[in-house]
């Protein structure tokens, strides 16, 4: 489910397992709006998911694009 005004998704459900998610505490990050807040219900429960930070865009090591020996 999608919110009309901002056009974020509020809610979704899991195919696999039939479990809800809610997303809430929308934030800007970088430029991207991202949630803070996922809230997960389903047969095992609920579980509340709080990010507290985020962040895109960051330089990836140079370790990863060393030569390897063949």
């Amino acid at each position: 489910n999608f919110d009309p005004a901002t056009r974020l998704c509020t809610r979704r459900t899991r195919a696999e397992d039939g479990a809800t998610v809610l997303y809430a505490d929308w934030r800007p990050v970088d430029g991207v709006v991202t949630p803070f807040l996922e809230i997960e219900e389903g047969d095992f429960g609920r579980l509340e998911r709080r990010v507290i930070a985020v962040a895109y865009e960051l330089p990836w090591p140079a370790s990863l694009f060393r030569a390897q020996p063949l």
